[in-house]
């Protein structure tokens, strides 16, 4: 009976062993963003500006660092949405349609951001900045030697003067040095203020996804600052 039982431990093992060498890698990696492959470019647009209203009205009348969702539409060069992002205090979630594809840590202090598996909420991606420029580390080395730099944005001092441009400053995302996609504000006086993703034809589907995020948290950063002081409050009362 004894033996039996053994046996019936061993099998269980072993299957187990199996089950989790199959799983593992799926939850250590994000699926692929299909959507991304047919465009070249995407705008970083919030959906309803008084939601971001509200919360810097809740900041000022009670000091109160907690907002409800605020959403993003991520859309392309036709103005379609393709994708969705929702912004709480905690995080970021990337929505393509009604899949989860994965959420973006934030951390107080401009710290690291990192970007979790939707499911297992295991850390895939990191960025990490180390003065002159952000460095997007992976669990695995998909992106390594991958970076963002930040470059004056042309006629940047006049543009600001006249109302045309919110922010001196645009991102370039690298790949040992090779730039490989910009991130760009984009403002007029008859929208929001945001940014947009562009990339090369070649970029990899990885990049592609980083410069949608870079992209994201640029426009949280610096098209609303009001709204990134909230963030930062919350997190420096949540240590």
């Amino acid at each position: 009976m004894s033996d039996r039982r053994t046996s019936i431990t061993g099998q269980i093992s072993r299957t187990a062993r199996r089950f989790s060498a199959a799983i593992a890698p799926q939850l250590a990696r994000l699926d692929h963003v299909g959507v991304l492959d047919h465009v070249e470019c995407v705008d970083i647009k919030v959906v309803d500006i008084v939601q971001i209203e509200e919360a810097c009205q809740q900041y000022v009348l009670r000091n109160a660092v907690n907002f409800h969702p605020i959403d993003f539409d991520i859309v392309n060069a036709s103005s379609t949405k393709i994708m969705r992002a929702t912004l709480t205090p905690e995080e970021i979630v990337l929505m393509e349609g009604a899949k989860r594809v994965l959420s973006v840590e934030l951390n107080e202090d401009d710290g690291p951001a990192r970007v979790r598996h939707p499911l297992s909420g295991l850390k895939i991606y990191e960025f990490i900045d180390v003065g002159p420029r952000v460095d997007i580390h992976s669990a695995g080395d998909v992106l390594d030697k991958c970076s963002v730099t930040h470059e004056p944005v042309p006629c940047s001092s006049l543009l600001l003067m006249t109302g045309c441009l919110f922010t001196k400053e645009e991102y370039v995302i690298r790949k040992e040095e090779d730039p490989l996609a910009r991130v760009t504000p984009i403002a007029s006086y008859f929208q929001e203020n945001h940014f947009r993703a562009t990339w090369l034809a070649s970029t990899e589907a990885d990049i592609r996804l980083m410069t949608v995020i870079w992209a994201i948290l640029a426009t949280i950063r610096e098209g609303f600052p009001h709204l990134h002081t909230i963030l930062k409050e919350y997190h420096s009362r949540h240590i």
